[in-house]
């Protein structure tokens, strides 16, 4: 078991992420979380927009 946790810490994952089967692609997720962290109030709400714009064009 501690191998599998050597391997999360190694990918900059946790282990709810590496199971979860509809995140396509964890490592960027929490990547792209980390820097979110980061964020004042106004830029986060600006990135929702974008995200928001990103899947409305999807469709």
């Amino acid at each position: 078991m501690q191998v599998f946790f050597y391997i999360c810490e190694y990918f900059q994952i946790s282990p709810k992420e590496f199971f979860d089967e509809e995140n396509l692609n964890p490592l960027k997720t929490s990547r792209i979380a980390k820097e979110l962290e980061t964020l004042d109030d106004v830029q986060l709400n600006t990135v929702l927009s974008v995200i928001n714009g990103l899947r409305h064009s999807v469709k």
